[in-house]
């Protein structure tokens, strides 16, 4: 067997990535876009406040006000996560 048939050996059936090698690309690749993900959240966080004001007013109509405190309860927590965010992406 030679050099280059071992080397494509160790790189896995397909002969370009082994499986682990795969695995760290796709993870770069995700911390990639949680970071790109995280600095439009924080760019946007006042839009992205005011769509979950809207959605819920949506919610709390469609269950005729059943649902409001559990409704306002995660509206308030996802807009702390979003300050939150912004404080930690400075």
């Amino acid at each position: 067997m030679s050099a280059v048939d071992a080397r494509q050996e160790q790189r896995g059936p397909t002969g370009l990535f082994t499986d682990n090698e795969r695995e760290l690309i796709m993870f770069d690749s995700l911390k990639g876009l949680v970071g790109k993900a995280t600095e439009l959240a924080t760019e946007h966080s006042e839009v992205l406040a005011q769509g979950l004001e809207k959605a819920a007013d949506v919610v709390d109509e469609k269950t005729d006000g059943k649902y409001s405190d559990h409704i306002d309860t995660g509206v308030d927590k996802a807009k702390g996560f979003l300050a939150d965010l912004g404080e930690k992406s400075r």
